[in-house]
């Protein structure tokens, strides 16, 4: 399925030299297998290319030739076996994933707002009002979360083109709105507030939009937090999410900006270390957070007890970058 493809690639895009997506099915970077012209380090000849329903790779130096899931296997085993379970979950209708991106052709811009209840206006017995609540999301940032009783019927509403058998009826979610540095919405998640197959859904339309949440509300001119939840964001000052697990897609936006990068802690998920290791290895300032707390990322820290002050401190004392950064991820990844 072409879309679990580009899911994957766009988890691996952060370890691929020089990646770009130049159409919405064409991807370009360095090639793996030959590593390209060693004297021209800008040469980009390996690209990924859509045929029917999947990606394949070619290389225009080495003729190296292959499919997509040849490729992943070859870049990442781990990463392959968790490809090859999801692709096999979907031929059978029983997908299982924590996030689930789609990218469409840039065929429609959304004008309009969001028509639906804002959490502020929601009484606390309101399944959305309650969920935020207990993820302790600041009450600010509920003029700007929305609840949509049936996501459904919400997406076809502002987004009458879309076309998906991945929606549901009578599916509510909470909505988690993206906008652009103008403040006009762009791309929009659904968060399941049920025991839904697909626990975030994420609409973007137009595919030149930048995925990148809380490009509204960052402030340039000082520290940046890069991390992959959008709710996490909105536990932490001037910080901005990914949505996925390549936080390094943010700093093509917030270029000669302070920023520092807060990937989740998992130091025994070998896809997760190889790409940090990837961000040390460019001098990155990198976030290790440390074993003793209680969470895998930003929002169980805090749903544990954490106070957001004494989380800053924490990141600042555990933030390193160059020949720092490598000898603390050693500790780091074998704790």
């Amino acid at each position: 399925m072409f879309y679990i493809d580009v899911k994957f690639l766009k988890m691996l895009s952060c370890r691929l030299d020089g990646f770009v997506q130049k159409t919405s099915d064409l991807f370009n970077f360095r090639c793996p297998y030959c590593n390209d012209s060693q004297k021209t380090k800008g040469k980009k000849r390996g690209y990924l290319y859509r045929k029917k329903q999947n990606l394949f790779f070619y290389c225009h130096n080495c003729g190296q030739s292959t499919t997509f899931s040849k490729f992943l296997k070859y870049l990442d085993p781990s990463i392959y076996k968790e490809y090859k379970l999801e692709t096999f979950s979907e031929k059978y209708n029983k997908v299982s994933s924590k996030s689930y991106f789609i990218f469409e052709q840039p065929v429609f811009n959304i004008k309009s707002g969001i028509d639906l209840p804002k959490l502020n206006k929601l009484s606390i017995d309101n399944i959305a009002k309650s969920y935020v609540i207990s993820r302790k999301i600041p009450e600010k940032f509920y003029s700007d979360l929305y609840y949509a009783e049936d996501f459904k019927k919400f997406v076809f509403s502002i987004y009458p083109q879309y076309n998906s058998n991945n929606l549901t009826d009578n599916d509510p979610r909470l909505i988690i709105p993206f906008r652009n540095e103008q403040g006009k919405l762009t791309m929009f998640q659904g968060r399941t507030l049920v025991n839904s197959k697909l626990r975030y859904i994420t609409i973007k339309p137009n595919k030149n939009d930048i995925k990148l949440f809380g490009l509204d509300r960052v402030v340039k001119n000082k520290l940046i937090y890069i991390v992959e939840g959008p709710i996490d964001s909105l536990l932490l000052p001037n910080a901005v999410a990914t949505a996925d697990s390549c936080l390094e897609y943010g700093l093509t936006y917030l270029k000669d900006c302070n920023v520092t990068l807060i990937p989740d802690k998992q130091p025994r998920n070998l896809e997760l270390i190889n790409i940090i290791k990837n961000y040390i290895n460019k001098g990155y300032n990198v976030c290790l957070l440390p074993e003793f707390l209680p969470g895998k990322d930003i929002n169980e820290i805090i749903m544990n007890g954490y106070s957001i002050d004494k989380l800053q401190t924490i990141i600042k004392n555990n933030t390193f970058s160059g020949l720092m950064a490598k000898l603390e991820f050693d500790k780091w990844r074998k704790v």
